[in-house]
């Protein structure tokens, strides 16, 4: 996790002159995501990566972090790697092009579902992100029987354009 956070600190720092004015710009376009997590009533972070395939599509990873899960789910931690693809429609709407709404799937090592959400860039190098995800089956490395891994998840956080 600080080698994750070290990398994406020095991919900011290295390609943060080269901005862009638009919430989502197409191919090539990389944005780092950093926010407030919750699920299941259980707060936490999360860190996403975007890649912009074209207009339309983007794919990425993200990892969520959730603390102080009760006893009762039989861990006091949560943590969660997904990759995600999404699609955009701020073009096809012909919205502002500072807002970005989206709709993806997620695939993750304990669950995988649909997210949905918008972004708004502020100014060329940041915006906000606000996005729901609906975990709808437990995925490849959930042993328990739990129903946490199946509860929706909100995250508000920052976007910053990377290049």
């Amino acid at each position: 996790m600080k080698r994750l956070v070290i990398i994406s600190a020095i991919l900011f720092c290295s390609y943060g002159q080269i901005l862009h004015a638009q919430a989502y710009d197409g191919r090539m376009d990389f944005k780092l995501f950093g926010g407030y997590f919750n699920q299941g009533g259980k707060s936490g972070f999360e860190l996403m990566f975007d890649v912009g395939q074209n207009k339309f599509l983007s794919y990425g990873a993200k990892v969520h972090f959730a603390y102080k899960v009760p006893a009762y789910y039989d861990t006091e931690t949560y943590s969660n790697v997904l990759f995600f693809m999404n699609g955009h429609f701020s073009n096809i709407l012909k919205m502002n092009p500072k807002i970005d709404p989206y709709v993806g799937f997620c695939v993750g090592a304990k669950s995988l579902g649909p997210q949905v959400g918008i972004r708004y860039n502020f100014s060329e190098l940041f915006g906000t992100y606000l996005q729901y995800y609906q975990p709808i089956y437990r995925s490849f490395f959930t042993n328990t029987e739990t129903d946490f891994y199946k509860k929706p998840a909100f995250s508000l956080g920052l976007t910053f354009n990377l290049f």
